[in-house]
């Protein structure tokens, strides 16, 4: 009966943490989004494509590094309470270490995926804000730069 109250307070408490940071983290955001939208009509000035497509590979490469530790959190999670069921103490440890780490590779997880796609969001941006065409017209050939 001990194992099952602390596992289920365990569960609870990580369920609780990780919804406060998703939600402390989303305001945030929304505040920061909501300011810069204020200033400018558009959200990505001052940078060039170059900037983003480094924040990409990165936040990307981030993202991955958080999916590999809620993976392993999750699998030492697993591994914990296996254990539990056949000896309390040597369960234990497994299961507050895969608990902790799969609470932070979540956390890593999401705050890279929000940057991934706010860097996809401005390169595609950038992409479309400058052109340069070339067509014939009535009075001739010409070249079009748009920006």
């Amino acid at each position: 009966m001990k194992k099952v109250v602390l596992l289920i307070t365990i569960l609870f408490c990580g369920v609780l943490m990780q919804t406060q940071a998703q939600k402390s983290f989303i305001d945030e955001q929304f505040i920061s989004l909501r300011t810069i939208t204020i200033e400018s009509d558009s959200l990505y000035e001052g940078h060039n494509y170059n900037y983003y497509y480094e924040q990409y590979r990165e936040a990307k490469s981030m993202r991955i590094f958080g999916i590999v530790l809620t993976s392993l959190g999750v699998g030492a999670f697993v591994t914990g309470v296996v254990y539990m069921n056949i000896n309390f103490d040597t369960g234990t440890p497994f299961l507050l270490t895969g608990f902790i780490v799969a609470q932070g590779g979540g956390a890593i997880w999401i705050v890279q995926s929000i940057k991934v796609n706010k860097n996809r969001n401005a390169m595609e941006q950038i992409k479309r804000s400058t052109s340069l065409s070339f067509g014939a017209t009535d009075s001739g050939v010409g070249l079009v730069l748009r920006f």
